[in-house]
């Protein structure tokens, strides 16, 4: 089981999570709000690991444009992990295939 994508809001991490299980990905979503210090976010996990680059794929079909950076939709870019080298939609923060920090120093 993998942490694929975390939000503190969630619907959608639980919309994501629909859109994944209806093409057949197996995954779970856990609250962070029992964890200490408590947190807000959600977690979407994907069960097997095997899936991980298709459900990146097919989550960047519904990610919401204005969650990306750039404010020309046709220049939305990918972040390479410093650590894998792997394509990280421009909004996430830990890598979906390593689970490293996009924007560490």
């Amino acid at each position: 089981m993998t942490e694929f994508f975390r939000n503190s809001c969630s619907v959608k991490v639980g919309h994501y999570q629909s859109v994944l299980e209806e093409q057949g990905i197996a995954t779970v979503v856990k609250d962070d709000n029992l964890s200490i210090p408590p947190t807000p976010d959600s977690a979407l996990f994907i069960m097997r690991e095997r899936d991980l680059e298709n459900a990146m794929k097919l989550l960047k079909k519904h990610i919401e444009p204005e969650q990306f950076a750039s404010e020309d939709k046709s220049e939305q870019k990918d972040i390479k992990c410093p650590q894998c080298d792997k394509p990280n939609p421009i909004n996430f923060e830990t890598c979906w295939s390593c689970r490293s920090d996009l924007f560490s120093e």
